[in-house]
């Protein structure tokens, strides 16, 4: 789940958020976005050409290309 604002603070779990968690985190007065491992991975890929060298290194990725 990713709510929130470009200003929000990210809040990650790889084991998803409990109910009060994410009711804690909509009235919270810092605005948060509850990042899931699937959240974490769709915005890594998305964003993983403009990362630097040592983000790159820390997380390796391999471009795969397919015939169309």
């Amino acid at each position: 789940m990713i709510n929130g604002t470009s200003r929000s603070k990210p809040v990650g779990s790889t084991g998803g958020f409990a109910h009060d968690a994410k009711y804690e985190a909509d009235r919270a007065a810092v605005p948060l976005s509850l990042l899931d491992l699937d959240d974490l991975m769709a915005l890594a890929l998305e964003h993983y050409d403009a990362l630097d060298v040592e983000a790159k290194r820390l997380l390796a990725l391999k471009r795969l290309h397919w015939p169309a």
